[in-house]
């Protein structure tokens, strides 16, 4: 817990991941972390859901806060 505080501290922008099956399209997970752009959260984002949910998946990136 507190290397995800830590990790929110160093990039001023707050990100949501949502994870979809993309076989059933079932929503699996979302989750919260931070990044300097979009681009950096997109890669974030894949990585650390391919990492906790496999490969058969869809992951959205949407911007929380500045």
């Amino acid at each position: 817990m507190k290397r995800q505080r830590e990790d929110h501290r160093e990039a001023s922008i707050i990100y949501r991941a949502t994870v979809t099956d993309a076989i059933s399209h079932e929503q699996v997970a979302h989750f919260t972390f931070s990044a300097k752009s979009i681009e950096d959260a997109r890669v974030r984002g894949w990585r650390i859901a391919g990492s906790r949910f496999g490969n058969d998946i869809h992951v959205r990136v949407e911007r929380l806060s500045k």
